[in-house]
């Protein structure tokens, strides 16, 4: 359990360093905000990297609970994930409630990344599920099972 815990938070900085990036470069663009300075740029790529990191070596443990249908644990993730934005958001000075915009802004753009990154896991699980099935009829035809 802990060495999959530490892979998942491993993976949780790699994807929280990515969606950090992209975040920065979409809402600068948007907003036509001035410069990143390197200071504020790695004070926020830090903070953003850990607590995205922690939050999806945390938020595995969903799809661990059997008795929970798919449909349950994907609102359950989703949910997780769009609350874990919002408070970096609140907290890195993203998304303020004087500028409705920017929280507006925010929930469009985890919806979207969330959507894009969904979308590709789900294929690659289809594709494994296809490989494994694949080999497992190979085997069986090998044995003469049916």
């Amino acid at each position: 359990m802990l060495k999959k815990t530490i892979k998942q938070f491993l993976l949780g900085v790699t994807l929280g360093s990515t969606l950090f990036v992209i975040i920065v470069i979409v809402t600068q663009f948007i907003s036509g905000g001035g410069p990143v300075t390197i200071n504020n740029f790695a004070l926020e790529a830090t903070t953003s990297m850990v607590l995205s990191g922690v939050a999806v070596a945390s938020s595995f443990l969903i799809w661990e609970i059997e008795r929970l249908s798919e449909l349950m644990k994907l609102i359950i993730h989703f949910a997780f994930v769009l609350v874990l934005f919002f408070v970096v958001g609140l907290l890195l000075g993203w998304i303020s409630f004087d500028r409705p915009w920017s929280v507006a802004n925010m929930v469009i753009q985890t919806v979207v990344i969330y959507a894009i990154y969904w979308t590709g896991f789900t294929m690659h699980e289809k594709a494994e599920a296809k490989k494994i099935n694949e080999a497992l009829k190979k085997r069986n035809e090998e044995q003469n099972l049916p």
